[in-house]
């Protein structure tokens, strides 16, 4: 999935990526549906599935779901 949107800072993105790992829920105050899709196809999949957030500011977003 990919957006031509305003894109996420480095330093942001860092911290979805971080908060991705934590497995308390609680810990997530922004960017849920992110932390929502990322958890429940871990649960299901566990690791057939990767999961992978690109973005560059001024061109987008992209993300990329892997299941093997």
């Amino acid at each position: 999935m990919e957006d031509d949107g305003v894109g996420i800072t480095e330093e942001i993105l860092a911290n979805i990526k971080e908060k991705l790992k934590m497995k308390e829920r609680e810990t997530v105050v922004e960017h849920i549906g992110i932390y929502n899709c990322y958890h429940r196809l871990q649960l299901f999949f566990e690791e057939k599935m990767q999961f992978h957030i690109h973005s560059a500011v001024g061109k987008g977003t992209s993300v990329e779901i892997v299941i093997r």
